[in-house]
């Protein structure tokens, strides 16, 4: 997997033109078809198909810069990494990521009459890897299909083995396996009180522009209770609630209102100690100031707010979901207010 880290210091940033393009496609991405072989016996092993397919809210996207350095005898220099020594640095070309990255590695070990699928969880939060048998003709499995199991954060384990039932005999087999944000077991505590993302003391007064139930861009399950708040580029986007940061995106630049970009918003995703999880989305391109692992307080600063990704102009989109049995979804919450009551967040609310 390639992990570039792009928040490398180069000289005097300020003063280089700071270019951007799209990049190419991710490799990744998880959303691919894979040929699981042929294995010949007296009766035929059948080709085996294996699709995989992932199930996100959003996704991480990697850091891509390209800089560019011109050497002593006027050549020029590009590469990824932004210390070169020998040269000048005369240029910084921002590469948008091709869209959301996968973090759950899955591998398909032995041969082809006898194999095991493995996964390892890189993301800081749990996730459910569903399986589902399509078709299986003279195999045997550890899985009693269709099977469900939940990864802890960081966790690599066995899925599941299958193999040749009677191995005088041919087979064949085709399965599906998908990957969903959270632990299904997770149980949203009702009555938590959240603080308000976008401070008021930060903009002088904060408003709700979309509420629950908003049918103009939140019309889908993970954003049914999702909310809106309007805010200039940078101002400080705050955890409304405690967690563990499970994944960032920080490298996207562009917005616009095209299904294109329903995958290339910036956001912090946080799992909370119960299970949900909090989605803090269209942040500014690498504003960012936590990473994943890192345990967040209450007002704490996670980035600022910004105009990325599927998005008509600045503002945060913030919602707390939960993993229904592999389907995303928002789930209803209450904003406490200044005198510490809790209030049930509208369209039009304005909060000093």
């Amino acid at each position: 997997m390639h992990d570039f880290d792009g928040t490398a210091v180069a000289p005097s940033p300020s003063a280089l033109p700071l270019q951007t393009k799209r990049g190419v496609a991710d490799n990744n991405r998880i959303n691919l078809r894979e040929d699981a072989g042929v294995h010949d016996r007296r009766a035929g092993w059948r080709v085996c198909v294996l699709v995989l397919v992932a199930v996100f809210g959003a996704g991480a996207a990697g850091a891509e810069k390209i800089f560019t350095y011109r050497d002593d005898s006027g050549g020029l220099l590009f590469t990824d990494r932004a210390e070169q020594r020998g040269g000048e640095l005369v240029g910084i070309e921002q590469v948008e990521p091709a869209g959301p990255k996968n973090r759950v590695d899955i591998r398909r070990l032995g041969a082809d009459d006898d194999f095991r699928l493995e996964a390892f969880n890189e993301y800081h939060g749990p996730v459910e890897i569903r399986i589902e048998l399509k078709e299986g003709t003279n195999v045997a499995s550890s899985c009693a299909f269709p099977c469900s199991i939940v990864l802890k954060p960081r966790e690599r384990r066995e899925l599941f083995r299958m193999w040749l039932a009677d191995r005088r005999l041919g087979g064949s087999y085709s399965y599906t396996t998908s990957i969903h944000l959270g632990d299904p077991q997770a149980a949203h505590a009702d009555r938590t009180l959240y603080a308000l993302p976008i401070a008021p003391a930060d903009v002088g007064q904060a408003v709700i522009s979309q509420g629950f139930n908003s049918t103009r861009t939140h019309g889908d399950v993970q954003s049914r209770y999702a909310i809106d708040i309007p805010a200039p580029e940078g101002i400080p986007v705050r955890a409304a609630r405690a967690g563990t940061v499970m994944d960032v995106a920080s490298d996207f630049f562009r917005a616009g209102s095209t299904d294109r970009f329903k995958d290339r918003a910036n956001f912090v995703r946080i799992v909370h100690d119960d299970g949900t999880m909090a989605l803090y989305a269209h942040l500014q391109l690498e504003s960012v100031r936590v990473r994943p692992g890192e345990r967040v307080a209450v007002g704490q600063v996670l980035a600022g707010a910004g105009n990325t990704g599927y998005s008509g102009g600045p503002h945060l989109h913030f919602a707390v979901q939960k993993n229904f049995g592999g389907e995303l979804r928002s789930v209803p919450f209450f904003l406490m207010q200044a005198d510490g009551s809790a209030v049930v967040p509208k369209e039009g609310m304005v909060f000093r």
